[in-house]
């Protein structure tokens, strides 16, 4: 779309891998960000993502919009 920038891949963190195992502490605020997940609508949609090690509780925020009238969407809750 002419006047928007191409996104930038969200750098995820893959704790799986050894290296990045013996850093120290995680305080990432931000755990899981995708700019082009698509819900399917009759399966549930299922993410996975790493925890920091500070966490208590969880907030979800979702944005976005269908893809017949482009309708806004927002969510946002606290889950403890």
């Amino acid at each position: 779309m002419e006047g928007y920038n191409e996104y930038e891949k969200y750098p995820d963190a893959d704790y799986g891998n050894s290296e990045l195992s013996k850093t120290g502490y995680d305080y990432r605020t931000v755990l899981y960000w995708n700019s082009s997940l698509e819900a399917d609508a009759v399966e549930p949609t299922q993410i996975d993502f790493y925890n920091n090690d500070t966490a208590k509780k969880f907030r979800f925020i979702i944005m976005g919009s269908d893809n017949e009238k482009y309708t806004p969407v927002y969510f946002d809750k606290i889950i403890p």
